[in-house]
């Protein structure tokens, strides 16, 4: 019994330990994703022209809004390979993950061929020819490089989710900071060897896809090659329950999205699009904040699906108790911080300040201290793929604070948009992410 006792409390030590890498490492990687851009944006702007440059970010922004093509494969796999992974079910996890590449590899496969068909039909042309004042061949070839990028990628970024579910998360940051790292480097180095514009964009688009494919082979050929995916391996089952899993989690995507997203909506609505500037632009500082969130709590999500397999309850409730307290003490100083330093960093980065920004900023930093609050609560839920009562609480925060923004941003201006957002947000999805939690251990537990 007293080995049985050293052995629970080693294999909770372990998990710890690479829970904190996890944080720590997201860190750079994440750091690393969000400098790429930076660097690369204003280079690609000169060498590319405002025409170019405005086709491939309208390209980017169509495929961003059919990113939910993976079908929400991916959290639905991270889910289930957490699960099997704290109850050493390496069989199951590799018909998992067979299964879900094949899906992916189909999705891809049909978006492939679209583009190729659109392409060779003129369908890129004819769209060009009512988007550009002057339209080249070679904005085809950008368009359909882009296109390619996207569905290579939605297989490819599979290994991400592969990577947390066994707690690698260490490795998914590395190879991020090299994917940010090699995509500038390579970007910049066609640029000053004066490539076709098409071929610039081509290499931004596909070196992430190469990097995921690179790191796919090193992770299955040196750490899990037990996990190889193989279309032997493709069940029916495990493929249906990966997709009803994945559109639970794609309804969920959708709902925070739109719910966290419909503000410049209304403002533009009702006050007018200066009013959507003024209000944006310190949204957008203060939504490094959300990134934060990400970083801190996403690797608490395989860590309880590995505990909850394993019936270690209290393991979860003590780990999601202090993530949520010293979470959202963390994320409540960064708010402050960017608060008191907010107006030496909008000099710096958009040379001018905004009105009521400050305001703007503390009403976000207090959104985002409940968000980091409730977020190891929603791990909880993801991490057993019980989504119903996060579901309810999305949907009815869409709806009560769309309305009460609606009506009060005419009276109390701009400023209220972010006021009821954490107003409302605290009252409803909080609760409701810590009634979800308790649901899933109290179901669990018997």
């Amino acid at each position: 019994m007293q080995g049985q006792s050293t052995g629970l409390a080693v294999s909770q030590a372990a998990r710890e330990r690479r829970l904190i890498v996890g944080i720590v490492s997201g860190f750079a990687g994440r750091g690393a994703a969000l400098l790429a851009p930076l660097i690369v944006m204003p280079a690609m702007l000169a060498y590319l022209g405002a025409v170019q440059f405005g086709l491939w970010m309208t390209v980017v922004s169509l495929t961003g809004m059919v990113a939910f093509m993976d079908l929400g494969l991916g959290n639905g796999l991270l889910t289930r390979l957490a699960n099997c992974h704290g109850r050493g079910d390496m069989d199951q996890a590799r018909e998992y993950l067979s299964s879900a590449y094949g899906v992916l590899a189909g999705v891809a496969g049909l978006l492939l061929l679209s583009a190729f068909i659109a392409d060779g039909t003129g369908l890129f042309s004819h769209w060009l020819s009512a988007t550009a004042e002057t339209p080249e061949p070679e904005f085809e070839r950008l368009i359909l490089v882009c296109i390619i990028a996207f569905g290579l990628g939605i297989p490819a970024a599979l290994i991400q989710k592969i990577q947390y579910s066994f707690q690698k998360v260490w490795q998914a940051s590395i190879w991020q900071a090299a994917n940010a790292t090699a995509t500038v480097i390579l970007t910049l180095l066609t640029i000053r060897a004066g490539l076709s514009p098409w071929l610039v964009v081509a290499c931004y688009a596909m070196t992430p896809v190469a990097i995921l494919g690179i790191s796919t082979l090193v992770f299955f050929s040196l750490y899990r090659p037990d996990l190889v995916p193989h279309p032997a391996f493709i069940r029916r089952e495990s493929a249906v329950d990966l997709l009803l899993l994945g559109m639970r989690f794609l309804m969920l995507s959708v709902l925070t999205s739109v719910a966290l997203n419909l503000d410049n909506m209304i403002i533009a609505n009702r006050l007018g699009l200066a009013a959507v500037t003024d209000y944006a632009v310190p949204a957008k500082l203060a939504a490094l904040l959300g990134v934060l969130i990400s970083v801190i709590f996403l690797p608490l999500w395989p860590a309880n699906g590995e505990a909850i397999a394993r019936r270690e309850k209290a393991w979860v409730q003590k780990s999601t108790r202090r993530m949520s307290m010293w979470g959202g003490l963390f994320v409540g100083l960064a708010g402050l911080g960017l608060t008191v330093c907010s107006n030496w960093i909008m000099q710096a980065w958009m040379g001018r300040t905004f009105p009521d920004q400050h305001l703007v900023i503390a009403w976000m930093t207090l959104l985002s201290v409940a968000m980091a609050v409730g977020s190891p609560y929603h791990m909880v839920m993801n991490s057993a793929g019980a989504l119903r009562v996060q579901l309810a609480g999305w949907t009815l925060y869409l709806l009560v604070s769309a309305l009460l923004k609606y009506f009060f941003v005419v009276e109390f201006g701009a400023i209220s948009i972010a006021a009821v957002s954490a107003l409302c947000y605290s009252a409803i999805v909080v609760p409701a992410a810590f009634l979800g939690a308790k649901l899933v251990l109290d179901e669990r537990s018997t």
